[in-house]
């Protein structure tokens, strides 16, 4: 008779552990991916975003910028069904990459991307170029500014060759403006690579290769 009790206590114990194995949750769905992102520079320093809700489960969204680095960095956290957001204090004359990501929980889907450039707040009034000796000529102009913060500017000065083209003359200089000072004259030498350079009067460019906002 112990035989058979012991037979009849194990067949209960090996149908509950028989019911003890994992058990297989299905994953929480997936939110759907927002469209139609656009990234607007609406001044030198802001970009605004726009993109379209695709979805009503989701948690919220998060803005990724790639801000000149080749690496997307988290900038913004947002709640669900939003569709914009504006980010503000950026450099000018600059490339902003961004996307946009729905998450609910652990499990997110991407927008396609979308960059703009900041323009440049600072302009030429006049400017132009006088033979200083044989060996360098000097850039002589005004700036104009609509920056807000002060900023430093750049400006690189190239001379050519009229008749061959080649570089004969290169200079970088640098010009701090204050957000009073809506202009601001300049003036700088370029000197020559080579002597025979002086006895022409050579092409030459001005442009503005850099600005930058201090906040």
């Amino acid at each position: 008779m112990r035989k058979k009790y012991l037979v009849l206590l194990l067949v209960p114990l090996v149908i509950a552990l028989a019911g003890c194995g994992k058990k297989h949750f299905a994953p929480p769905p997936t939110p759907g991916s927002p469209s139609n992102l656009t990234a607007t520079a609406v001044s030198y320093n802001q970009i605004n975003l726009f993109w379209q809700d695709n979805s009503d489960i989701e948690d919220g969204f998060k803005v990724c910028c790639d801000m000149g680095t080749n690496q997307y960095q988290i900038i913004a956290i947002l709640g669900p069904n939003a569709t914009q957001f504006e980010h503000p204090q950026l450099q000018p004359m600059t490339e902003y990459r961004y996307y946009v990501q729905s998450y609910r929980g652990e499990e997110h889907a991407n927008s396609e991307e979308a960059s703009a450039t900041t323009p440049c707040p600072v302009e030429f009034v006049d400017w132009y170029i006088a033979r200083g000796s044989m060996r360098y000529f000097e850039v002589r102009g005004v700036l104009s500014s609509n920056a807000s913060e002060s900023c430093r500017v750049e400006l690189t000065a190239c001379l050519y060759h009229p008749d061959t083209g080649d570089l004969v003359g290169i200079a970088t200089y640098t010009v701090d403006m204050g957000p009073v000072n809506k202009y601001m004259p300049f003036s700088f030498e370029v000197y020559l690579v080579t002597e025979t350079a002086g006895d022409v009067d050579p092409d030459r460019t001005l442009e503005i290769t850099d600005v930058e906002i201090e906040y």
